[in-house]
């Protein structure tokens, strides 16, 4: 998601080759962002053929509880 953000902030440059990460299909919304950024340097994949599955962000954690008070 954030790729794609910089992508439409960066004005959609175009993109002439697809990416080369074999779990990216083309045609989807992220597609051309996933190509843009890899070109740019910005994504680099787990391997040099996959992208890094969804992993929780920070704010994701359970926050502690408030108990004994």
């Amino acid at each position: 998601m954030l790729v794609t953000t910089l992508y439409r902030l960066a004005g959609e440059p175009e993109v002439t080759e697809p990416t080369t990460f074999q779990d990216v299909s083309e045609g989807r919304y992220f597609s051309d962002a996933i190509a843009w950024a890899e070109d740019a340097g910005i994504a680099k994949g787990i391997t040099e053929s996959s992208l890094p599955r969804t992993m929780p962000s920070p704010g994701s954690r359970p926050s502690p509880s408030c108990t004994g008070m």
